[in-house]
């Protein structure tokens, strides 16, 4: 994601220099608001029993927008192309079993530092924006509305603490990209509410985060806050 960040700010920063007769002007490939960044913190509704999830699961997603409809208007439309990855952070780990995926609930009295799944997606978002002040976005309140699908281009699993399979105080680190029968795509709809560069945003997942009838039926919740970088 850093990379991600970097690159699409050397991009935007670059001037685009125009020939006049009088001066050299410089322009910017992108207006305002086309590049939204969000840091937010991820839940999962329908829990399996006696899983729980820490009070920080954080996921970073990168978005670079472009208008559809109504650039200098109230009310716009407008689409774009970005990534998403974010991490859970749990007391469980997806065990496969016979061709179904469950939770391993690890003992309390297992001890461990880190205990996370990690999913990585290519998303598409549309939305529907209306501001109050469209001439000067960077002084203007903001409501957003969209829905975005993503294909999911990366998961794994990372574990360090003791060993859970013997229940023995021997350290282990594990890391697996093998987590089967997640959902290949996640579709769902979102909204910002915030005023010029910064809004709270929210994101609700139509899909569930595994195979219909071959893992827990969990449902991605994300709560955070946006940037608008440009």
């Amino acid at each position: 994601m850093n990379k991600i960040l970097i690159i699409l700010l050397l991009i935007i920063t670059y001037p685009v220099f125009s020939q006049t007769v009088d001066s050299i002007k410089p322009t910017r490939y992108f207006s305002s608001d086309q590049i939204v960044y969000e840091l937010n913190n991820n839940y999962w509704l329908n829990l399996p029993a006696n899983v729980k999830i820490n009070n920080i699961s954080l996921s970073s997603n990168i978005y670079l927008m472009f208008p559809l409809i109504g650039k200098y208007s109230n009310v716009s439309l407008a689409m774009g192309l970005g990534v998403g990855s974010g991490s859970v952070r749990s007391n469980s780990l997806p065990i496969d079993s016979a061709g179904i995926t469950n939770f391993y609930v690890i003992s309390d009295s297992i001890k461990y530092s880190h205990n996370k799944f990690v999913t990585t997606y290519l998303e598409v978002p549309l939305e529907i924006r209306f501001m109050t002040n469209p001439d000067h976005k960077n002084r203007s309140y903001k409501l957003t509305l969209g829905g975005k699908f993503g294909y999911l281009v990366g998961k794994h699993y990372k574990y360090s603490g003791y060993d859970f399979l013997s229940s023995t105080e021997v350290k282990v680190k594990i890391k697996f990209f093998s987590v089967k029968n997640l959902m290949p795509f996640r579709y769902g709809v979102y909204g910002r509410l915030g005023y010029g560069k910064f809004a709270l945003s929210g994101f609700y997942a139509l899909s569930t985060l595994f195979e219909a009838n071959k893992g827990p039926e969990v449902v991605p919740l994300t709560f955070g806050l946006t940037i608008i970088i440009f």
